[in-house]
């Protein structure tokens, strides 16, 4: 073998060696970030559960608050306006999962919108002025 053979050879193997290098550090920050999904997914899951387990006016919108199961993982609820489930009687709620620990304006690790019984004062059909629809 001569030495160019030689520095071929390691040439070679120093591009595979970086190449797996980078590979695996990608597969591990994905990996991170399905893991975090996963338990944003299992923490919305439970507050939704314990919130539609109780009564309707219970679910805090808007608020936000932290997750016990989590230390860097927070909760956010909005109302989002919908026409048509308003026409039902119904409003949306979206609830955002944010990672603490991610960088400043960074989006929600999870969102997740759900409907529930509008439980605001509605003036009642007989105290409008005919031709008015709600």
């Amino acid at each position: 073998m001569t030495l160019i053979e030689v520095l071929a050879g390691l040439v070679v193997l120093g591009t595979v060696l970086a190449s797996v290098t980078i590979a695996r550090g990608r597969f591990m920050q994905q990996a991170a970030r399905a893991h975090q999904k996963i338990e944003a997914t299992h923490a919305a899951d439970e507050l939704i559960s314990s919130w539609l387990s109780g009564p309707p006016d219970a679910i805090p919108v808007p608020s936000q608050g932290s997750i016990e199961s989590s230390s860097n993982l927070i909760w956010r609820t909005s109302w989002r306006p919908d026409r048509a489930a308003e026409n039902l009687g119904a409003r949306i709620v979206r609830l955002d999962v944010i990672d603490r620990a991610g960088r400043t304006g960074a989006p929600a690790t999870l969102s997740v919108e759900f409907v529930v019984r509008d439980l605001r004062d509605r003036a009642s059909p007989a105290s409008q002025p005919s031709g008015v629809r709600q």
